[in-house]
């Protein structure tokens, strides 16, 4: 390779010229475009992802479940710090990323290699300290997506850098069609666990086929060293935060398991996974537009600051007017959705909403953090958050058991991660700025509440209130913030999400 040096990853500027009214007007038009799209995807997979568990469940065994549930979390441990992230890298790229492309692809190939192996030789012991030994060989078996993953990864990166989310949808929905049958099909004939097994890896293969042939452009194998140190100074506060977040995330359950009892963590699990409903919809949805839109703004610091504070205000509106119908109705939703037998996750549920809420604003602020040449701020980030988690979980669930855990998540969210989160927004963006951004859409969540609780106290059916209060909770909040959530439509500047 040639020993020309390429601009500083961490002095990245937009991705392309963009100045006066008609390249604003462009770069607007892409991300609505690219959003559209990310909604539909999102939406699409995470019914369709509801509506397969829901078969399957009556397919299949709970331990069944747990075996590839064991399988699934070492995988996703795994792909946390896949290629350690050098392939956003691509993303953020101010110049032709064919400069850099080949240089990533070898490196993610190589450290995906490396993991692979790591994982199928481990695939014993990390199945006993899981205590599920016969997941050893699922667990040898969907390591093969991390090598996928490492292929697949630079040709991912130019989808998002290009905003072409029906490229991305396209693909995700290939995958999750073809893997979903074969599931289905197999868990008929009696396959268990591994009818799952399969369907995942069927998901993936297609997936990355279908993304591999959609790329705007494919890249051959390559290296410049300089460009390699520079991706992996880059990539490693990325790999760092995305291995604490993991470990966050499922730090959880572990000690909900281990403190409390299977019981308990069932009914935890529930109550986080339709805590999650809101992260996934919005922040999988903001989160495939918002890393590209910052970057090409980042170039501009009055740009790059307004884009933000206009996209924390959307946001967070989004975020409440899902989290708040279903912390305040989780009982109802629980019984109607799951059963009598689950509703005592219910004040867990409305606990781990609150933790949700906060989880989309700080994911939101991580892409804001990468755009402006800040991610060692992200892994300090995750950090404290883990450290004031781990033993606040602890106590809370010797103290109060699930309702405990969900306590311990909220309150930290609140009295920790927020609060830092505008410390480190504060350098670049003034607090009367962020608090401007934020103060509609939390004042007029009052009144939807307090309708919602009236509601609840005339209303004991859970069916009905399920829909009367969620029909007054969701459109009241939408109402109130109609302008908000229209504004994305009308914006002649490049919102970001």
């Amino acid at each position: 390779m040639s020993g020309v040096v390429e601009p500083s990853l961490e002095a990245s500027a937009g991705l392309e010229p963009a100045d006066g009214a008609e390249a604003s007007e462009k770069l607007a038009g892409s991300v609505r475009r690219g959003l559209g799209w990310s909604v539909v995807n999102t939406v699409t997979s995470r019914l369709g992802s509801l509506i397969a568990a829901m078969v399957l469940a009556r397919l299949l065994t709970p331990q069944d479940y747990g075996a590839y549930a064991v399988a699934t979390v070492v995988l996703a441990a795994v792909l946390s710090f896949n290629e350690l992230g050098v392939s956003l890298a691509i993303v953020r790229w101010p110049e032709d990323p064919a400069k850099i492309g080949p240089t990533v692809n070898t490196v993610s190939a190589l450290l995906s290699c490396l993991l692979f192996l790591g994982c199928t030789l481990s695939a014993p012991y990390l199945a006993a300290l899981l205590n599920a030994p016969a997941a050893t060989p699922m667990i040898r078996v969907v390591s093969v997506c991390v090598l996928i993953d490492g292929v697949t990864a630079s040709s991912a990166a130019m989808i998002a850098r290009g905003l072409h989310q029906d490229r991305r949808f396209a693909a995700d929905l290939a995958g999750f069609l073809m893997g979903t049958v074969l599931s289905v099909v197999l868990a008929i004939l009696g396959f268990g666990a591994w009818s799952m097994i399969w369907g995942l890896m069927m998901a993936n293969v297609i997936s990355a086929i279908t993304t591999l042939t959609l790329a705007p452009r494919r890249f051959g194998f390559g290296w410049d060293r300089d460009i390699t140190r520079r991706l992996v100074r880059f990539g490693l506060p990325l790999a760092g935060s995305s291995l604490l977040l993991f470990v966050m995330l499922n730090v959880d359950y572990i000690l909900v398991g281990h403190l409390a009892g299977a019981e308990a963590l069932g009914l935890y699990l529930i109550a986080f996974n339709l805590a999650s409903w809101p992260v996934n919809i919005i922040s999988a949805t903001v989160r495939r537009v918002s890393l590209a839109a910052f970057s090409r703004a980042a170039a501009d610091h009055v740009r790059l600051r307004s884009a933000f504070l206009r996209g924390l205000t959307l946001v967070l509106t989004a975020a409440l007017l899902i989290c708040l119908p279903l912390g305040l109705l989780a009982h109802s939703v629980l019984r109607v959705l799951y059963g009598a037998q689950w509703t005592g996750a219910a004040q867990a549920l409305g606990l781990l909403c609150v933790f949700s809420a906060g989880r989309i604003l700080a994911e939101y602020a991580y892409d804001y953090f990468i755009a402006s040449d800040r991610n060692h701020f992200n892994l300090i980030l995750q950090g404290v958050w883990l450290a004031a988690l781990a033993p606040s979980l602890a106590l809370g669930i010797r103290w109060a058991g699930i309702n405990g855990a969900a306590a311990a998540q909220a309150l930290v969210v609140v009295v920790v991660v927020i609060p830092l989160l505008f410390a480190g927004l504060g350098g670049a963006i003034p607090w009367p700025d962020l608090l401007r951004a934020a103060r509609r859409p939390l004042l007029t969540a009052f009144p939807p509440v307090v309708a919602c609780l009236l509601i609840g106290l005339v209303i004991d059916q859970p069916l009905l209130l399920l829909l009367l209060g969620g029909a007054v909770t969701t459109l009241g909040y939408a109402i109130a913030n109609k302008d908000t959530l229209l504004d994305i439509r009308r914006s002649r500047e490049a919102p970001v999400v």
